[in-house]
């Protein structure tokens, strides 16, 4: 027997208060064609997570239209995107939008010189294509947090993944 699905996740982001985003990191990380290859800007981090573990993670750098988004247990204070005055959010991949995005968390971290970054995130249930720490962080909030996205693309081309870099020694958030 086919379940019926509420009335609510079958409606349109344009029925719902919704944004639409389109990141072609999370295009390339959701697509099931496994001949694809990319490369992206990436950094490392240690996460402190809900439960106090610090966890190192590899966070995907995303100039272009997405939000913030990171795995459920990496994340603190989890509530309503709304309870946090934002939209639910919409995610554009190769095999049409996303399962809505609806609630938010803190993602506590840190740059490669110690310091502390808080920033919102949209909550990711399941791992993506694997990756049990996922995080993709935003234009808006790299451009916030003075990172130094020349320097990652380069090295992720020529080197690897490396600790992330701020163009300022102390960030005033």
């Amino acid at each position: 027997m086919k379940r019926k699905l509420p009335e609510e996740v079958k409606a349109t982001p344009e029925q719902l208060k919704a944004v639409l985003c389109f990141s072609s990191v999370y295009y390339n990380v959701t697509d099931t064609n496994e001949t694809r290859t990319f490369s992206t800007a990436q950094s490392s981090t240690t996460v402190l997570a809900a439960n106090g573990q610090s966890i190192d993670v590899n966070i995907h750098l995303d100039t272009c239209g997405s939000r913030n988004l990171a795995s459920e247990h990496l994340l603190h204070n989890i509530k309503r995107a709304e309870d946090y005055g934002h939209d639910q959010i919409y995610m554009v991949t190769v095999n049409g939008n996303s399962p809505s995005y609806n609630r938010m968390g803190e993602l506590h971290f840190s740059d490669e010189d110690k310091n502390p970054i808080i920033t919102l995130c949209y909550v990711q249930n399941q791992p993506i294509k694997g990756i049990e720490n996922f995080v993709l962080i935003s234009n808006n909030t790299l451009v916030a947090i003075q990172t130094d996205l020349n320097y990652h693309s380069s090295m992720c081309a020529h080197v690897g993944i490396v600790p992330l870099r701020s163009l300022v020694s102390q960030l005033s958030l």
